[in-house]
Formats: structure tokens, C-alpha cells, sequence
């Protein structure tokens, strides 16, 4: 209807008809982030700061400009999001690789793609490498994505135990105290 409409433009989603499926799986991606949206109980201005679009600064009282991340458009989220919806698991981490560095910043963007393709972490913003959901995601779909997790996740028992699961040398990753923790490598 009229609010799924909505979600499309400000998604920024420019969708084909001929390609049924990568529409299907766009709408239902959108419908998905709503529904996310208000079962949080997301404000519209953080509804707009996730998806990258410009608030009012006189709305987030001290935070300086700089200190932000540059974010990602609407239209730049959309389109990432569309490309990765049609990219074969093996060429999204150079599809993540060429984004733009707002979208490489950008939360959802990033989960998206680590879930698909686990060694996409390489090229997310050094927040997101730092995010322990967003690198268990990596390390479950990939355990060697474990090489590129912030050095504090690689000390952490429940992450490398996720990578070495999924990927036995993947240990090579980890902090040389879980490295010898006995329990782990067995």
C-alpha cells in the first residue's frame, strides 16, 4: 500500500519489473526495516540517521559535524542494497570493497553483507569491525573473516569460538591467550 510505497522512496529503491525476484526480496528487505523501525520504537529522526538521511542539527544538540561518520543516503543505501540483492556470495566483498565509505559505515548495510559473504568484514568501516554482532554475523558465515574483527573481538571467547566452528584455522586470528586456552582448541 501507500506506507510501502513510502519505504521504497525513501529507500531510495529504484526496482525493475523485469527482475521479479531482486523486487520481491527488496520489498520484503523494506518492509523488514519498517517493521524493525517501529518495534523498536524508532523515532523518525532516528529512522533517517539509519538510513542516511540529513536530520535538523539544531536536533542533536553537541554533536559536531566532524565527529560524525559521513553518512549514507537513502539513495546510496538503496542502491548498495539493490546490487547486493543480485551479486553472487563470491563478488560481494568487492561489491562491499567499491561502495562508498557512508555505505561501508552503514550498519544494516554492513550486516547485510558479512551475512552473505562473511569476508566482506575486510571492508567495513572500523566501527563496524568493532560491532560484536555485526563480526559474529562475519565469523558464522566465514570463521577466517575473524582476521579482520577489531583486536578486541579477536579476545573474545564467544567470537573465535564462532570462527573456529565454522573454520578451524581460522585460530590463527585469534589473541595468543585463546590461542593457548586448551578448551577452545578442543
Amino acid at each position: 500500500g501507500a506506507a510501502h510505497d513510502q519505504t521504497k522512496v525513501q529507500l531510495g529503491r529504484t526496482l525493475d519489473a523485469e527482475e521479479e525476484s531482486s523486487e520481491d526480496e527488496g520489498k520484503q528487505l523494506a518492509q523488514a526495516i519498517a517493521i524493525s523501525l517501529q518495534l523498536a520504537g524508532v523515532s523518525n529522526d532516528q529512522g533517517k540517521a539509519q538510513l542516511g538521511q540529513p536530520l535538523d542539527p539544531e536536533k542533536e544538540p553537541g554533536v559536531e559535524e566532524e565527529e560524525q561518520l559521513p553518512q549514507a543516503t537513502s539513495e546510496e543505501v538503496g542502491k548498495f542494497w539493490q546490487e547486493l540483492s543480485v551479486t553472487d556470495p563470491t563478488g560481494i566483498p568487492d561489491l562491499f570493497k567499491n561502495a562508498k565509505e557512508a555505505v561501508q559505515n552503514h550498519t544494516v548495510s554492513v550486516n547485510l553483507a558479512v551475512k552473505k559473504n562473511g569476508l566482506s568484514l575486510q571492508y567495513a568501516g572500523v566501527d563496524r569491525r568493532r560491532d560484536k554482532e555485526i563480526v559474529l554475523t562475519a565469523v558464522r558465515q566465514n570463521g577466517l573473516a575473524l582476521e579482520w574483527a577489531d583486536n578486541t573481538l579477536k579476545q573474545d571467547k564467544e567470537v573465535v569460538s564462532a570462527a573456529v566452528k565454522q573454520c578451524g584455522p581460522s585460530l590463527k586470528f585469534a589473541s595468543q591467550d585463546l590461542c593457548r586456552n586448551r578448551n577452545l582448541v578442543l
